[in-house]
């Protein structure tokens, strides 16, 4: 199904500059977002993922991080090109965003329902008790238990998924159209995972939000997303429907992050880990950043680096081989 447009990110690159030269955490990166549509972005960790999850809503510290080039619109606005205040009016309020460690994002001094409350009266002007009332239903939706005793505690005194369902009525009470969920279920058990990623899932299907999740598990985005990113060493190196990426993957990194996953399908064989090392963000290679690690490199890929292109119909792939890569497999 086809969704209307609502965030482009075009060229997108944030640098940081330390002492061992300039980190190309992203690397001119494009993508887009629909209406709705929940969209996953996977990769190791140093692939860029929190860094483009941070630069859409402006939160890159500037120093050390800076963004240096591109332009990201949402609803048809430049989101680089807003004052500090425009910008403090769509966070929260038109994109909202559920951090990976909820425990260092809640106040620890601050009562979880007071935490709530601020940010439905701040955003919708209500006063305190219509902010404790929507707290209230926020976290009955949630199927939080004793949601009333609940709003009385303090984030120390909650377990991890409870203090991820705080974070998630805080960034859903505005009713906001898009989510950015950044490892949010990472730290989890399997169990509590797939509740909150069930939930979150029911929740943004009823009021229409759409879900940009990034995460290293490929179970997550499998069970999560219609689609998804995989990013690798500051750069999106595949962009597809999730089935199609499960079926047949056209980048061999992603062949090795699939490889890397255990599955009923390959009950008794041993996993096949990615060989090698992601380059060091100060000294990206001229070529593609895969190179080192690939199986399938030619010296081609040593010496150009490939554009990600569309490879097949609704699949883009920055391999210059992309059908070959799933012979990897």
């Amino acid at each position: 199904m086809e969704h209307a447009e609502l965030l482009r990110v075009e060229g997108l690159k944030t640098w940081f500059h330390s002492r061992h030269g300039v980190a190309k955490a992203v690397d001119g990166i494009d993508f887009s977002i629909g209406e709705g549509e929940h969209v996953g972005l996977v990769g190791e960790s140093g692939s860029g993922k929190s860094v483009t999850a941070l630069s859409i809503l402006r939160l890159v510290r500037d120093p050390p991080g800076r963004i240096v080039d591109g332009r990201i619109l949402f609803e048809g606005r430049d989101l680089l090109s807003l004052s500090d205040e425009q910008m403090r009016r769509i966070r929260g309020r038109r994109i909202s965003m559920v951090f990976q460690d909820p425990a260092s994002h809640l106040d620890p001094v601050m009562k979880v329902g007071d935490w709530i409350a601020e940010a439905v009266a701040l955003h919708k002007g209500t006063n305190r008790k219509e902010a404790i009332a929507e707290a209230v239903r926020l976290l009955q939706v949630l199927k939080v238990p004793s949601p009333r005793d609940v709003l009385h505690a303090y984030p120390f005194q909650l377990s991890g998924g409870m203090c991820q369902r705080i974070l998630i009525a805080t960034a859903i009470a505005t009713e906001p159209v898009l989510i950015i969920a950044d490892e949010a279920t990472s730290a989890l058990d399997v169990t509590v995972q797939a509740s909150i990623l069930r939930t979150l899932g029911e929740l943004t299907e009823n009021i229409g939000t759409a879900v940009l999740l990034t995460t290293h598990n490929m179970r997550v985005v499998r069970k999560a997303c219609s689609r998804v990113m995989v990013m690798y060493a500051g750069r999106v190196v595949e962009d597809c429907r999730t089935e199609h990426l499960f079926e047949r993957p056209m980048h061999p990194y992603t062949v090795g992050l699939l490889n890397a996953v255990p599955s009923l399908d390959r009950v008794g064989r041993p996993l096949i880990p990615m060989l090698g090392e992601p380059p060091l963000p100060t000294a990206t290679p001229p070529g593609c950043a895969f190179f080192a690690r690939c199986p399938i490199r030619r010296p081609i890929c040593q010496e150009k680096r490939p554009p990600l292109l569309e490879v097949a119909p609704g699949r883009s792939s920055a391999c210059l081989f992309p059908e070959e890569a799933g012979g990897a497999r």
